[in-house]
């Protein structure tokens, strides 16, 4: 703006530095084509002033300066007006940018944060339309991740309330009838007192993964690292499962390229995050007949592939698998259903970790890989 007032200000000093010059040049021009005398000059004033010698000094002086007056008045009067008309000229398209960026501001103060301003040139003006543009994306991304934490809310409770109520309705059924039937035999109440403590586990374990699930993805689950063999680990936790292979009549097959590999982690998340992932390979993979776990790595990393060749996750599904609540529609049943959240909970332990999880399924088999970092020898 300051540029546009001072080449308006150069523009109409010029005009003025002209007009004076022209005005100059033409009164010279007629005073010299039309010349006349101060006799004649003063022959024409009545003769009352004829012998006044301080008006004829006067007007011998300055002939023409009262002439002057009035060029110089419209002068300044056309000067304004032309400095006026020239800066709105300049600044017209400034103006519209500004009038622009008002009322995308406006907009953005009430609420619209998709509005976006179009950057024009280098200015100060484009810098703060690009500010403006970056402030709007900025707020529209925490409006929507405010509404999807809101809906995530929603459906957490949804999704609990539903998942909880039916192992809860079972062990209430099951020992009502223990306690009002008086004509049920031993066995009888025993078995239904059985089925309702298998309910009453599954609801505990819908309750842990629960809350291990809500302090894992909101930070109340502080990490306990140390040095951890990944191999060990996962011997161990072949040896644990091997009564669940043996009644899915599965075959476990375990292979390491190395006797150890050495990470920095939390032990007990670590062995939930793969406890996890056997036991969904287990639920799913019971009509493959064999789960591979498989270990590789490099002098950096350690990779774990845990196989199971039962149903193909469709491809629809797949980006999917590890957000929470979420299950494939062939394992909504009551034998494999759950919370939903054991592949999300193994998928935030390893994040947690720095880690890395995968998920591939096609013909050739379902494959979950984890990349955890090893424990640097220089370290």
């Amino acid at each position: 703006m300051m540029m546009y007032t001072l080449l308006c200000m150069i523009i109409t000093i010029v005009f003025d530095i002209a007009s004076v010059y022209a005005y100059k040049s033409i009164r010279r021009w007629l005073i010299t084509s039309a010349p006349a005398t101060q006799e004649s000059y003063i022959g024409m004033l009545p003769s009352t002033y004829v012998n006044n010698s301080q008006l004829s000094s006067s007007l011998s002086r300055n002939p023409g300066r009262s002439a002057d007056l009035p060029f110089f008045f419209i002068l300044i009067c056309v000067s304004m007006i032309l400095f006026v008309l020239l800066f709105q000229l300049m600044t017209r398209k400034t103006v519209s940018y500004l009038h622009e960026i008002t009322g995308a501001i406006k907009k953005i103060s009430d609420g619209d944060f998709q509005t976006r301003i179009e950057v024009v040139g280098e200015d100060e003006f484009a810098v703060i339309a690009d500010n403006i543009n970056r402030m709007a994306m900025d707020l529209e991304f925490l409006k929507t991740r405010e509404l999807e934490d809101e809906t995530a809310k929603k459906d957490l409770i949804t999704n609990v309330a539903h998942d909880l109520r039916t192992p809860l309705t079972s062990v209430l059924g099951y020992l009502d009838i223990v306690n009002t039937h008086s004509d049920l035999t031993a066995e009888q109440k025993k078995k239904y007192v059985e089925i309702a403590y298998i309910k009453a586990l599954r609801l505990q374990g819908m309750i842990e993964d629960l809350f291990s699930f809500t302090k894992l993805t909101y930070g109340g689950m502080p990490l306990k690292k140390s040095a951890l063999d990944i191999v060990k680990l996962l011997q161990q936790e072949i040896e644990e499962f091997y009564p669940n292979f043996e009644e899915n009549s599965l075959t476990c097959q375990f292979k390491s390229d190395r006797s150890s590999y050495i990470v920095l982690a939390d032990g007990a998340l670590i062995a939930r995050a793969f406890e996890n992932l056997i036991g969904n390979a287990i639920k799913y993979g019971s009509s493959g007949k064999i789960i591979r776990i498989l270990i590789s790595g490099t002098d950096e990393r350690v990779k774990v592939s845990v196989i199971n060749y039962g149903n193909v996750i469709p491809k629809e599904d797949l980006p999917h698998i590890f957000d929470k609540f979420f299950r494939v529609d062939q394992s909504r049943q009551v034998e494999t259903g759950g919370t939903g959240l054991g592949l999300s909970i193994a998928k935030a332990i390893v994040e947690a970790h720095h880690g890395t999880i995968t998920a591939q399924s096609s013909l050739a088999g379902t494959i979950f890989e984890v990349t955890l970092d090893l424990i640097s020898e220089k370290g």
